[in-house]
């Protein structure tokens, strides 16, 4: 019966991991594509999850193995009166508040009951089981590994499975038909489990044995430390938690805005993340944690490389680097985690403290971070955690005053190399480049001999002080080395805007970045600061439709402000409306010392208004017939907000057109094919629609592709657009998004 257990438990997990996105992309088109939905549903998620198990150590702790049982059957069924969730009638959000509130009430009233009742599964049915007489009852951790795989597939399976082939109220019913399995399930595994009840109470006095092939003890019930040390012992749970969550969030973000934005990216990262739970509770099959250690410490010295390499170089080897580092120090603390599991009677403890470190770890990455560092400081600082808690494979004997001066000169080379590199930075403010380009390789060999001796005596806080030293050497020696000069940084909720100065062929230049994507250009020089640069140039789509409306375009709107570049066309008399959702970027393209389009665009006697928040909601708030040119172009690289691709979306835009007006969507992507999905919904309204694709011909005017779609039959018809302007070919299986089923993967340049 152990196979019951374990499709039980795997089910439970399954179902928690396909319900998070099904009920975040329920709210999306609700309140928009701004990330701050999305980390309001992981939020609510993860403290949904430390409900759950509170309440299954609370339940373990005061009720009989009977009681439990009963009690349990009972909430997972009423529990199963909220379902399926969907969206209740009449759900709107507060036009006169922030959304949090709401959002996370309406996760409450949507699926907060169920999914906290299936979150409590897996550690109570591992209680269960350790009360039985089964000869793996004393360690039932095993079933955590099945658990992880049962997440691993519910992330896999809902954007390769369930979404292409169900609406969003067919996932939900889906989902009830799940879940009422795992209460027929769940009451199966209490039935057995009474009936196959060890006689003194399973096992909960026997002491467990060796954790793993390295000879890790396990601290159990049985003898445990007092209070005190105790205490330590949650401490250490909590930060071996803590840690991979950090960094897996802060690895995410990295590789997303600085190292590619690859659609769907973002699972990578958690599917190591979990299968480094399989792996680590999976007994025999787990590895020894100094084995796992020596791996994550050469992984660590070797991203150090990664940090300082350009985004466009070797982009598969930095991908790789990045995610083997955060698998293999993801691994250590997991595997330590699981060395130190206590015995079955704390097992439920055990759980609400990873839970609780899980938390933590999230919140730190999505709430504190943002607030106290202005670059993504938190990457490096999780890989130095997890280098100061893997395991060292030389033991130290010395006395706290030796081990100080240990740590002194294990350090010293690192040190040195810190302040030679900033020595030789100084120099080369003042002389050739080159002397400090010879000098910065000497002080890398010699930072890497020190990296290696420290590697070598296996001491694990004087590597994790040395990788941070060389970590802040290598921005050193990326600030040092830059062609460009740093205007500004600043770090919103919704990333890292940076401006940097450069002198091309034409002058001063300078661009707003985003991680590795340029959000705007512009030339200083007086004698081409009024040109549209990048996706919007004269002679581009955006040109073409500027000059072919140049008699009836007063009223423009744009969803996308970046650096403002196509203010550059507004004349006296005209309208400019942006929607733009980060108040970062609205700083940055009001300031004249940065960028000059819409300062400039005043001064010519046109109007600029900026409206801060989420595009589709607030141009959807904006009275019918407000514009007669509307350009979508809110898109981040090659991540896209699905929100503003949707039939919905486009049919909204549509009606606050005025008669004869058009509107321009930016579909210019490396990685997803955009022009049918636009293309199918134009055809779906009646609407009429073209496509130029322009190849772009020097450093000013980029590569891009544009769609113009009118509002009704014969509205494209009396613009003078060039040939280049066709219509776009439609295959039959080309999709039909809607707020109800879209498909990324269906899109995918593969």
């Amino acid at each position: 019966m152990v196979a019951l257990y374990i499709v039980t438990v795997f089910l439970s997990a399954s179902l928690l991991f396909m319900v998070q996105p099904m009920a975040a992309k329920v709210i999306l088109p609700l309140l928009g594509g701004s990330p701050a939905v999305w980390n309001t549903v992981m939020v609510f998620f993860q403290a949904a999850l430390l409900a759950g198990y509170a309440y299954s150590h609370g339940l373990s702790r005061r009720l009989s193995m009977r009681a439990q049982v009963a009690a349990h059957v009972v909430l997972l069924s009423g529990a199963a009166l909220l379902l399926p969730a969907v969206l209740p009638a009449g759900a709107s959000p507060p036009a006169d508040a922030g959304p949090t509130r709401w959002v996370l009430g309406l996760l409450l009233v949507m699926v907060g009951g169920p999914f906290v009742a299936v979150s409590t599964t897996g550690p109570l049915l591992q209680r269960w089981f350790s009360f039985t007489a089964h000869a793996r009852s004393h360690d039932p951790y095993f079933l955590y590994a099945a658990s992880n795989a049962g997440s691993l597939l519910g992330l896999l399976a809902y954007p390769v499975v369930v979404e292409p082939m169900l609406n969003l109220r067919e996932q939900a019913w889906a989902w009830a038909g799940g879940y009422l399995a795992l209460i027929v399930l769940v009451a199966l595994c209490g039935v057995w489990a009474r009936a196959r009840r060890a006689p003194a109470g399973g096992a909960e006095s026997p002491r467990l044995a060796s954790a793993s092939s390295a000879g890790e003890p396990v601290v159990s019930a049985a003898g445990s430390p007092p209070a005190r040390g105790r205490w330590c012992e949650r401490a250490l749970w909590v930060g071996l938690a803590f840690i991979p969550s950090a960094l897996l969030l802060a690895c995410t973000q990295h590789l997303t805005t600085d190292v590619a934005s690859i659609p769907l990216l973002w699972v990578v990262p958690l599917t190591l993340y979990l299968l480094t739970f399989i792996i680590a509770f999976s007994g025999r099959f787990a590895g020894s944690l100094r084995a796992w250690s020596v791996a994550g410490a050469l992984a660590a010295g070797a991203i150090v490389v990664m940090f300082i390499a350009p985004p466009t170089t070797a982009l598969d080897l930095i991908l790789g680097g990045h995610l083997a580092v955060q698998f293999l120090l993801t691994m250590v603390c997991h595997r330590r985690l699981a060395a130190c599991r206590p015995a079955a009677g704390r097992l439920t403890e055990f759980y609400l403290a990873l839970a609780l470190g899980g938390v933590l770890g999230g919140a730190f990455e999505a709430l504190v971070a943002p607030a106290i560092f202005d670059r993504v400081i938190e990457y490096p600082l999780a890989i130095v955690g997890a280098c100061l808690v893997r395991a060292g494979w030389r033991r130290s004997r010395q006395s706290p005053g030796a081990r100080l001066l240990s740590l002194a000169l294990s350090t010293l080379p690192a040190t040195v190399m810190l302040l030679v590199v900033a020595l030789l930075g100084a120099i080369a403010d003042r002389s050739a480049t080159v002397y400090y380009s010879e000098g910065a390789r000497l002080a890398w060999g010699a930072g890497a001999g020190a990296l290696l001796a420290v590697l070598l005596s296996g001491r694990r806080v004087p590597f994790a002080v040395s990788i941070l030293l060389l970590l802040l050497v290598g921005e050193l020696e990326k600030a040092r080395t830059s062609d460009t000069r740093e205007l500004r940084r600043d770090r919103t909720f919704f990333g890292v805007l940076v401006v940097e100065e450069d002198h091309g062929p034409n002058g001063r230049e300078h661009r707003l970045m985003h991680g590795t994507t340029n959000h705007g250009y512009q030339i200083m020089e007086d004698a081409f600061r009024a040109l549209p640069t990048t996706y919007y140039h004269r002679a581009g789509p955006v040109g073409d439709v500027m000059e072919a409306m140049r008699d009836r375009r007063t009223r423009v709107g744009v969803v996308g402000l970046g650096s403002g570049t196509i203010a550059a066309y507004a004349r006296p008399g005209d309208a400019y409306t942006y929607f733009e959702i980060d108040p970062g970027v609205q700083r940055i393209a009001e300031d004249p010392r940065l960028f000059t389009y819409l300062p400039d665009a005043r001064s010519r006697g046109a109007s600029v208004e900026i409206i801060l928040g989420d595009g589709r909601l607030t141009l959807a708030a904006r009275p019918e017939g407000s514009f007669d040119l509307l350009l979508i172009d809110a898109f981040s690289s090659d991540a896209i907000p699905v929100h503003l691709l949707t039939r919905e979306a486009v049919a909204m835009f549509l009606a606050r057109l005025a008669p004869g007006g058009l509107v321009m969507i930016h579909v210019s992507n490396r990685h997803l094919e955009l022009a049918p999905v636009v293309a199918r919904i134009a055809e779906s309204l009646g609407a009429p629609c073209l496509r130029r694709e322009d190849s772009g011909d020097d450093g000013v005017r980029y590569s891009s592709e544009w769609l113009v779609l009118g509002r009704g039959p014969g509205t494209l018809e009396p613009l003078s657009l060039p040939e280049s302007w066709r219509p776009v070919p439609l295959e039959p299986g080309d999709p039909l998004w809607t707020d109800d089923r879209s498909d990324l993967l269906s899109v995918i340049r593969w």
